[in-house]
């Protein structure tokens, strides 16, 4: 029986999402996994893969669209069976990461190949349109080239993106079945605390293997130059975070006022987004963390 309720609550959440119905299709994009979720966290793989598979079936059969019918019901799957494991936080969290960009990049690919759009495409135009606008007007604009380099500098940057698209919806998605897990009293493991995030050395000498291979004379736009590119992003990323999270370690050794802490945080965050520099510091900051353990020494 309740089974047969969680597949009618996908169904319904994933036709909110097909016909695009303003405001309810965020919320539905949001919430689609979660009757797998709940349904395989509680009675097991086996019976979760059976409602999974039929959900998919149904929802291609009403939408034609078996790739966006399955790609919800499996990121639910997983995170449920990863829950149905007693999983730790992170692995709940990186389950669901790694399964939402499987299908996101999917999409993206078969995008591309199988119509004529193409996000490149897509901004190569837009580009094109602004210069013409701008020449119309008399203004200065960029010329052909830097359209080019421009364009070819996001094409370097797209696994990447896609990578950062897919952890944010994971996030969310994380963060609503945690909600839920509390709303039906199912014991689940939480993300440590944000001061406690802290990455293993590998990841330096991995980050530093990747700055190495880049001086290598890669083409632009090769596979080789496209994961040296998105991995160097990758690990940048984590350190930043390392970062971050020294800065938390820190004020919580400081002692200082909740208040004050929360109104450093949000100021260091604008910060970052604002001022680019500051972020190649916060880096910087992750990197001695992560080969000096700062972060020990302010506990003691």
């Amino acid at each position: 029986m309740k089974g047969l309720l969680c597949g009618v609550i996908y169904i319904a959440l994933f036709m909110i999402f097909a016909f695009n119905i303003p405001l309810l299709n965020m919320v539905a994009l949001v919430a689609m996994p979660l009757p797998i979720v709940y349904f395989t966290a509680i009675f097991g793989p086996r019976p979760g893969m059976v409602l999974t598979a039929a959900v998919g079936l149904l929802g291609t059969i009403a939408t034609l669209n078996p790739l966006a019918a399955f790609a919800f019901a499996v990121i639910g799957y997983v995170l449920g069976y990863a829950q149905h494991k007693r999983r730790k936080g992170a692995e709940l969290l990186l389950a669901t990461i790694v399964a939402s960009f499987v299908f996101l990049s999917t999409a993206y690919i078969l995008l591309t190949a199988v119509t004529d759009l193409s996000v490149l495409q897509f901004v190569r135009e837009s580009l094109q349109e602004t210069q013409q606008l701008l020449s119309e007007l008399g203004m200065e604009s960029y010329d052909k080239a830097f359209i080019e380099e421009y364009v070819q500098l996001i094409e370097s940057l797209m696994t990447f993106l896609l990578l950062l698209m897919a952890a944010a919806y994971a996030f969310m998605v994380y963060g609503a079945a945690t909600m839920l897990f509390k709303r039906v009293d199912l014991p689940y493991h939480k993300l440590p605390k944000f001061r406690e995030w802290a990455f293993p050395r590998f990841f330096l000498w991995f980050y530093f293997s990747l700055l190495l291979l880049s001086f290598l004379p890669f083409e632009p736009g090769s596979y080789m130059a496209a994961v040296t590119q998105t991995g160097i992003n990758l690990v940048s990323v984590l350190l930043i975070i390392q970062g971050v999270s020294l800065l938390f370690v820190y004020l919580q050794a400081k002692r200082l006022a909740k208040g004050v802490s929360v109104f450093i945080i949000i100021m260091v965050v604008i910060s970052l987004l604002l001022v680019p520099f500051l972020l190649w510091a916060m880096k910087m900051i992750g990197v001695l963390d992560m080969v000096l353990r700062i972060r020990d020494r302010m506990k003691l």
